[in-house]
């Protein structure tokens, strides 16, 4: 396509998947620098329907227009690769909770700073979710709103120094399994002990993503309508 030889795919990295989904030989992992993506903006708010414009001037801070600006147009470039289609003609819809899907294509997306990961595959659910761990600070709030006791404990355990970074592997997997499942947070009555929870088929995996930041994918087969 027209897009491979363009600064948008040099500012993409493949990940590999993790061995415990290897199995999945449909599934693809991006990683994406949005920073090294601004100047491609104008190009891509050109690919967005009149939905996304409008999410996008809902928000108020110039950066994050950009930012969500940059998100959308490379979600529609790369998932327009991997369905053969032009970007600007994918037309999607919303699950119940809100999420955006496409016929026939799973995918899941998440951003945290200017780090982006976005995952798709053929015949099976998907959720992933990423946080930047560097400038992130944690509060007992959150590891008690979040976290069951035995986590709590796990964490407590840890060096004060790798108590982010425990926390935020806990975070990413239960927003990931969330996504899997098409609910978020504001559903999750369950959040301390959703990742005791799993249904038959789900799995949480670790995501190498690179340095200081901590990634999780959640995988299930695909359920019935």
């Amino acid at each position: 396509m027209q897009d491979d030889a363009g600064l948008v795919w040099k500012t993409l990295t493949a990940l590999p998947p993790p061995a415990a989904v290897a199995e999945l030989h449909t599934l693809q992992i991006w990683c994406a620098d949005l920073a090294a993506l601004a100047p491609e903006e104008a190009r891509l708010a050109r690919l967005l329907d009149e939905s996304e414009h409008a999410e996008i001037l809902r928000l108020r801070q110039p950066k994050d227009r950009q930012r969500l600006c940059l998100r959308r147009g490379l979600r529609r470039i790369v998932l327009g690769r991997y369905l053969d289609l032009p970007p600007a003609l994918l037309r999607f819809e919303r699950g119940p909770h809100g999420r955006p899907l496409l016929s026939g294509l799973a995918f899941s997306s998440s951003c945290s700073g200017d780090r982006l990961l976005l995952t798709m595959t053929h015949g099976t659910e998907v959720g992933v979710d990423v946080e930047v761990v560097s400038g992130f600070v944690l509060t007992p709030d959150m590891v008690t709103t979040c976290c069951n006791r035995a986590e709590q404990a796990q964490l407590a355990a840890l060096p004060a120094p790798a108590r982010a970074q425990g926390f935020l592997r806990l975070w990413t997997a239960k927003e990931a399994l969330l996504k899997l499942r098409g609910t978020g947070f504001s559903e999750a009555v369950d959040l301390p002990d959703l990742l005791g929870s799993l249904r038959a088929g789900e799995r949480v995996v670790d995501l190498p993503a690179g340095p200081h930041l901590v990634a999780s994918l959640a995988v299930a087969p695909l359920r019935s309508v």
